[in-house]
């Protein structure tokens, strides 16, 4: 990772956060390639960030209460990927995506693993994924979505949605949701 943040390496930051930052990888991308990770960091906000050329943009396992705005997501294998990780502790909850844009992710533009409450707010969802591959798009929830709460909600609201391939927005079958688009 270009810049990696794991808040169990420094206990007791009660908020932090990260603005004007651009990070554009070499276009080559193994799955090794991230441009920022965020590893169990809570209370936060990432604003104005623009993520390009990576095998994914950003990459975060347990974070909670976070705000991410203004940001690009643009090249990348994944634009976002949520998760757990082998090691997290926490689930990715009550995350807000605010007036970003997830544009010509090659496999998915928000990739949404182990998480709970997850808000897209005038977002832009353009030209993700590759033409006749259904396993790309958009988004994509998997059937981990919400496992250890039972439950998740996930929220897109004032989102522009465009040529897409694979699928705009797709879950698992297993994936315990309540949507609102």
């Amino acid at each position: 990772a270009v810049l990696k943040l794991d808040s169990n390496a420094a206990p007791g930051i009660v908020y932090w956060g990260i603005k004007d930052l651009h990070i554009e990888g070499n276009g080559a991308t193994p799955s090794n390639c991230v441009g920022l990770q965020l590893y169990h960091c809570s209370r936060g906000h990432l604003e104005n960030l623009f993520l390009q050329n990576s095998y994914i943009g950003l990459e975060v396992q347990g974070l909670e209460q976070f705000l991410i705005s203004n940001t690009m997501f643009r090249n990348n294998g994944y634009g976002v990927n949520l998760s757990q990780g082998a090691a997290a502790i926490n689930i990715c909850n009550l995350v807000t995506f605010d007036k970003c844009t997830f544009v010509t992710n090659t496999l998915r533009g928000a990739n949404l693993v182990y998480a709970a409450g997850v808000v897209f707010d005038d977002c832009v969802f353009e030209k993700n994924g590759q033409t006749g591959d259904v396993n790309t798009g958009g988004v994509y929830v998997d059937n981990d979505y919400a496992t250890q709460v039972g439950f998740g909600f996930l929220s897109f609201k004032g989102c522009w949605w465009e040529t897409n391939y694979g699928h705009a927005f797709w879950t698992e079958s297993g994936a315990n949701i309540c949507t609102q688009i």
